[in-house]
């Protein structure tokens, strides 16, 4: 299905695989995503077929990193990479303090 609209609408392989990862319920490697987060943005972007608000098209981005953070990427080396390429993440006003507390937590003595 991806599969398809990736090449309707000339996604980046990255955008592709990490729907792919995420509908498939795989554990995703959060780092990869932070390098290319830009090139994924836009990529989603380009598909926007009911003409959501840009910023909620990002938000459902950040949702599905967060979440793969929370779930699956509970370590330093992620933690220090967030904070400096996309801390919005962990610090977003609609997000709960207390699981980013309780995130960096883990993280830091894991």
């Amino acid at each position: 299905m991806f599969k398809k609209i990736a090449d309707m609408f000339t996604w980046h392989t990255i955008t592709l695989n990490l729907l792919t990862e995420n509908f498939s319920g795989q554990p995703i490697d959060v780092s990869n995503y932070l390098k290319e987060s830009s090139i994924i943005k836009k990529d989603l972007l380009r598909f926007n077929p009911k003409k959501f608000d840009e910023t909620k098209v990002v938000f459902g981005l950040q949702l599905l990193l967060r979440n793969q953070i929370m779930t699956n990427n509970c370590d330093f080396k992620t933690l220090f990479e967030v904070l400096r390429k996309e801390s919005t993440l962990l610090f977003h006003p609609y997000f709960s303090k207390k699981t980013t507390v309780n995130y960096i937590i883990k993280s830091i003595f894991h």
